[in-house]
């Protein structure tokens, strides 16, 4: 530490710290500019002179293996090619830059790389679909796109001035998955470093992509051949403890095939389930045969199980001792990563619990300071402690890191935690070492926004102190993007109940975007938001969003009509202070006092009838509101009412009754009725039918052999 203090007086660590990010942000610049070649597939350059296609590959170091030998060259203005039927073709938009890729040339394609080209058949775009071979194509005829077309050989000539392109990058992520898993099976670390490193900022799944046949993922290949170092790499960058392949076999059973004990307890200590059972409905204990994995498994489980309820409720002394264990090769951890408490580290657990002294030691010991737990938190996100959240940055942990959900430690600290204070100092912190005010998590939101959604008025404050125009610019930029779910900061705090935090964003010039205001008292009225003061929410969004409350919604009805069913009356009232009619009519001619009956909101009934509210009106059907009420007896015994309107129920009442008898009475004539018509019909059938015997047996009679001899 003391070390740590004279190199902070002896050099500027903030400025490192700035070019730390700068170098950061330009690694990340190079990996999306090579993601979106990934996407795009193509590259091309120009050709200064006169040269066959075999040349420039020899020069420039060109592979053409993805097409099979072949290169494309851009057919030039007032140029023309004799094309035949097997020739391809590829266009780019000369606006637009959008790449038009052929179908033939996508055969092997299944877009698991989000290909941003456009795949169609370009033959059809140019005209030439139809077209007999030696077809004459010229460029001049399609003055909006750049044509390109393969050569047939290597050993042709490419006039100068003209474009060079060939594929760089493959149709499919399947082709590097099958380098790693490869790479898992053979060993060789650093190719499965280097190719999850860069293919898992770009494709999240990939360490967790399925092989074709097998479904195998690189975890399950690494455990079937005892690679540990490399399954305890896939498993710190996200691979799935427990992914089932083809037979529904874990990585664990991977394992007990090889009886690769060690194998077996990282997979345990990182949270793999014993209790799953595969395609033959075995579990792992039951499909390996070996004594000594067996007894592997039962021991580590009893570890685990030993002392996991202790970790979780804070207790230092076992924390020590499992350090101390591990240290002194009494139980020896298969690393100190290892997520065995319920998904987290001993560094995320001892960072938790403020137990500096045990991160310090977890630190000394190699601890990455940068491991991440089941969500893929870092201790920094997990630590309220100042102390440790300054020796952790100073450790060299990642000050943005981000969790699976892109949040940063700064994210964390915004968002707050249930029932805990807001942690405003840990922010200040965190800005001093770097943390960004303007990162977006994966739902495109800064700290800022969290803190809008959280309700934090007190953090809202207090991040436009560290950086104003930074905090307005990065929600301005997020604000435009045209995306479904991108709420305004005002959007997010009243959407989520906090009216407060949304007054102090209004106050300092936060609007709501387009509709937005409208759209919220839909929700509201509708109780899709949920809020203890919904009347104060309606009219800030009136006042702040330049809203009405006089929208017709569907089927006609009004604000008053939404209110009346909703939980609490306030709105409801605050409407009617406001002089909205309460015997307004929807298109089935219903007042609000028939979606409160129906409803069965007494509340909402007695502020309506309070409010002069027509009880007589009739709908199109030809009832009025309290035909709809389903028990009538528990409006009548409600105090809610006054004794004018129960003797209204009570009418109402003597009415359902009356008519009941009625009903009863009218369907126990019709059933009188038809029994007596019944038993008629039964008498004329049993007449047809005696009528008929009698027929049958005289035909008999008169057949008989005897009487026609007569």
């Amino acid at each position: 530490m003391n070390k740590l203090s004279n190199l902070r007086k002896k050099y500027d660590l903030q400025s490192a710290l700035q070019w730390n990010e700068h170098v950061e942000q330009t690694r990340l610049k190079v990996i999306t500019i090579i993601g979106n070649k990934l996407k795009v597939r193509f590259d091309w350059f120009d050709i200064p002179e006169e040269i066959t296609i075999a040349e420039v590959c020899r020069q420039k170091a060109v592979n053409l293996v993805l097409t099979e030998g072949s290169a494309f060259y851009r057919i030039l203005d007032r140029k023309q090619e004799i094309v035949t039927a097997e020739r391809s073709f590829i266009l780019i938009h000369k606006q637009s830059r959008q790449i038009i890729v052929d179908k033939s040339l996508c055969k092997r394609d299944d877009d698991s790389l989000n290909p941003i080209i456009r795949k169609a058949n370009v033959r059809s775009i140019l005209g030439i679909a139809n077209a007999n071979d030696h077809t004459e194509v010229k460029a001049d005829r399609y003055p909006q796109y750049e044509v390109y077309i393969n050569a047939p050989s290597q050993n042709k000539v490419l006039p100068d001035k003209t474009t060079f392109l060939y594929q760089v990058f493959p149709d499919s992520l399947k082709f590097y998955h099958n380098f790693l898993l490869k790479a898992c099976g053979e060993g060789h670390f650093d190719s499965v470093f280097h190719l999850v490193q860069f293919l898992q900022k770009l494709y999240p799944d990939f360490i967790n992509m399925h092989e074709a046949h097998t479904l195998n993922t690189a975890l399950h290949v690494a455990c079937r051949h005892n690679n540990m170092n490399i399954a305890r790499y896939c498993l710190d960058n996200g691979a799935h403890v427990d992914s089932l392949n083809k037979d529904e076999n874990t990585p664990l059973f991977c394992a007990a095939e090889r009886f690769s004990s060690s194998c077996a307890k990282l997979l345990l200590e990182y949270g793999a389930d014993i209790t799953i059972k595969n395609s033959r409905k075995r579990t792992v204990t039951e499909s390996c045969v070996s004594d000594e994995f067996q007894q592997t498994l039962i021991d580590v489980s009893t570890f685990i199980g030993s002392v996991v309820p202790a970790l979780t409720s804070g207790d230092r002394e076992i924390l020590d001792r499992v350090i101390s264990d591990h240290v002194e090769d009494r139980y020896t951890l298969s690393s100190l990563n290892s997520r065995f408490i319920n998904g987290s580290t001993l560094l995320h657990t001892a960072c938790y619990f403020n137990n500096i002294s045990a991160v310090k030691r977890l630190l000394k010991l190699g601890v990455n300071p940068d491991v991440r737990d089941y969500q893929g938190k870092t201790a920094l996100h997990r630590t309220r402690d100042l102390q440790i959240i300054k020796f952790l940055i100073e450790s060299n942990a990642d000050v943005n890191a981000t969790d699976h959900d892109g949040n940063t430690p700064l994210h964390t600290k915004c968002a707050g935690e249930y029932n805990k204070p807001v942690e405003l100092h840990a922010i200040q912190v965190l800005h001093e070492y770097g943390a960004s005010l303007e990162k977006c998590n994966s739902n495109d939101e800064t700290c800022f926004h969290i803190a809008a959604r959280n309700g934090h008025t007190e953090i809202l404050r207090l991040l436009f102190e560290l950086g104003e125009e930074t905090v307005r610019a990065s929600v301005r930029t997020v604000e435009q993007k045209l995306t479904p779910q991108n709420f305004s900061t005002l959007a997010l705090a009243i959407h989520n109940d906090h009216l407060d935090a949304a007054k102090w964003l209004a106050e300092h010039e936060f609007t709501f975007k387009q509709n937005e205001a409208k759209d919220l008292i839909n929700e509201i009225l509708t109780e899709k938001i949920s809020s203890t003061e919904p009347e104060r929410l309606l009219q800030f969004l009136c006042k702040e969003g330049n809203a009405t409350l006089s929208t017709i919604y569907q089927e006609g009805n009004t604000a008053l009509h939404l209110a009346a069913s909703m939980a609490s009356v306030e709105p409801l009232k605050l409407l009617l202070t406001l002089g909205f009619d309460p015997n307004t009519v929807n298109q089935t001619k219903e007042t609000p006092l028939f979606v409160a009956a129906r409803t069965n909101n007494l509340d909402a009934a007695c502020v309506l009838i309070d409010n002069g509210v027509d009880y007589r009106i009739k709908n199109i059907e030809g009832y009025t509101a309290f035909d709809y009420i389903l028990d009538i007896d528990e409006w009548l015994s409600s105090e809610k009412f006054d004794e004018e309107t129960k003797a209204c129920f009570r009418a109402y009442k003597y009415k359902d009754i009356r008519t009941l008898i009625y009903t009863v009475s009218s369907k126990l004539d019709q059933f009188d009725a038809r029994i007596t018509a019944n038993h008629n019909i039964h008498l004329q059938k049993a007449y047809q039918k005696f009528s008929y015997e009698i027929n049958k047996t005289e035909q008999q009679v008169l057949q008989s052999p005897r009487l026609r001899k007569r």
